[in-house]
């Protein structure tokens, strides 16, 4: 996941969380997407909503965005059939936390992507 070199990651989250308290979603949007409204105390939730913005490719692309697309592909190298870390220093456990997930294994992938297919509705 990407994080910000100028502030440690429990000062950001903080600074983060505090932005998400002030949107929280509506009935209409709990309804409408009800895994994004259940996750909306986590880091992830207050990134979406906190709209900042990393370039990608010479486009800009929001911080939850990028951590979804890069998670995805995160979670199916760890969940598949070679249950591969993406890098030595990656846990699961941080994604759990990030996007506010429970489960191991190929329920914690399928939940995921279920998170990951709302999302995509919610942005398009």
């Amino acid at each position: 996941m990407v994080t910000n070199n100028t502030q440690s990651a429990d000062e950001r989250a903080d600074e983060v969380i505090a932005q998400a308290d002030e949107v929280r979603p509506s009935v209409e949007f709990a309804l409408k997407f009800p895994m994004l409204a259940e996750r909306a105390s986590t880091l992830f939730f207050a990134d979406l909503m906190a709209g900042g913005t990393l370039n990608v490719n010479g486009n800009q692309m929001s911080r939850a965005m990028w951590n979804l697309i890069v998670t995805k592909r995160d979670l199916s190298l760890w969940c598949g059939s070679s249950k591969m870390k993406p890098n030595r220093h990656w846990k699961v456990t941080t994604v759990k936390e990030y996007f506010g997930l429970k489960g191991s294994g190929q329920k914690l992938l399928a939940q995921f992507l279920a998170l990951y297919d709302e999302v995509e509705r919610a942005h398009s």
